[in-house]
């Protein structure tokens, strides 16, 4: 059972003369006494952090549970949690469990959201929070670039209120790795030749839309998605990727990333992927950003396939991610659609 600070003091009462135990009542910390740097079995060794999942996805927001356990072979309490998690990510959101496993009161302030590294410090003016062979955890939300690649590094560090001998500050590292996609491409593994290039719009947020009026919930997070894809399984380089998430969907952007990013790049024999995420419309029409009613606005099914026919591969994939995606066959499959 866990023993609270009254308790600590309780038990060294009937432990220890009265001479002592006036003393030992009046020691801040619980009755906790302090010891010489040379005993070695008061420190924070043995305690740890872990987190719920080792995997993370790029270029959208992961969620963390970090546990941290106090291992301390005596009553020293842990008051302070750091975590560093990689160059480049943003800690958005952290918050921290209220009390440790005894359950006793944990009060710690939060800092560093908006970087990378997100640190829980003792507010309260008392020592430590963290008891000794108690747990606490706090939630994390971050941001990894679309960038990252690969095994990533999180570093924690804690430290001790003092009470005993070195070392009142312990490191260590969790290593979180890239979670595969849930796209399955295999025509992305075909020989195509030389090069592959990909233009892929993810459009969610409308300019004349709003949350529940017509903006989308998760086209952006598929066009980060099968970027991913492209890249870890299909050997798609990233320089050779144009994305173009909400804002960036307008029909001239599309526009020039087709006729002016791609087309000076691509030759016959390379592959080339187009995807289009969002809004479509009856007749053949994909709705870009700015789409504000009139079809005028909106990018028809023709304007689209001369984009393409102006390129010189002869190995295009596309994909329409919309609402009558299939009016799109007739126009864009020039020897008919495949079997």
């Amino acid at each position: 059972m866990k023993r609270s600070r009254l308790h600590r003091r309780l038990l060294a009462a009937m432990l220890l003369p009265a001479a002592a135990l006036a003393l030992l009542l009046l020691l801040p910390g619980g009755g906790r006494v302090a010891v010489a740097e040379g005993d070695s079995t008061r420190d924070l060794s043995g305690s740890d952090v872990t987190v719920n999942k080792s995997l993370y996805v790029s270029g959208t927001t992961n969620v963390y549970s970090f546990t941290v356990y106090n291992g301390s072979p005596d009553m020293e309490f842990v008051d302070g949690v750091t975590l560093t998690l990689p160059a480049g990510w943003t800690v958005t959101a952290a918050q921290g469990d209220p009390e440790d496993s005894s359950p006793l009161a944990v009060s710690f302030t939060t800092s560093g959201l908006g970087t990378n590294e997100v640190s829980f410090t003792d507010s309260d003016g008392y020592p430590g929070e963290i008891h000794d062979d108690c747990t606490w955890s706090a939630v994390v939300t971050a941001s990894a670039p679309v960038t990252v690649t690969g095994t990533q590094t999180v570093t924690w560090a804690l430290s001790g209120d003092g009470y005993g001998a070195e070392p009142h500050y312990v490191t260590g590292t969790l290593a979180l790795k890239q979670e595969a996609a849930r796209l399955h491409l295999p025509l992305v593994f075909r020989d195509y030749g030389q090069k592959r290039y990909a233009v892929i719009v993810g459009v969610a947020d409308y300019l004349i839309y709003g949350p529940g009026t017509g903006d989308l919930s998760y086209t952006d997070d598929d066009a980060r998605d099968l970027r991913q894809a492209l890249i870890t399984y299909g050997g798609f380089e990233v320089a050779n990727i144009k994305l173009l998430i909400d804002s960036q969907g307008t029909a001239a952007n599309i526009e020039d990333a087709i006729t002016n990013w791609l087309a000076p790049r691509e030759n016959a024999d390379d592959l080339v992927v187009f995807l289009f995420s969002g809004h479509g419309m009856d007749g053949g029409y994909l709705l870009p950003y700015e789409y504000a009613g009139p079809l005028s606005t909106a990018i028809p099914d023709w304007e689209l396939d001369g984009w393409l026919d102006a390129l010189d591969s002869e190995n295009i994939v596309v994909a329409i991610d919309s609402c009558f995606s299939g009016d799109f066959i007739g126009t864009l499959f020039v020897d008919g659609p495949p079997p």
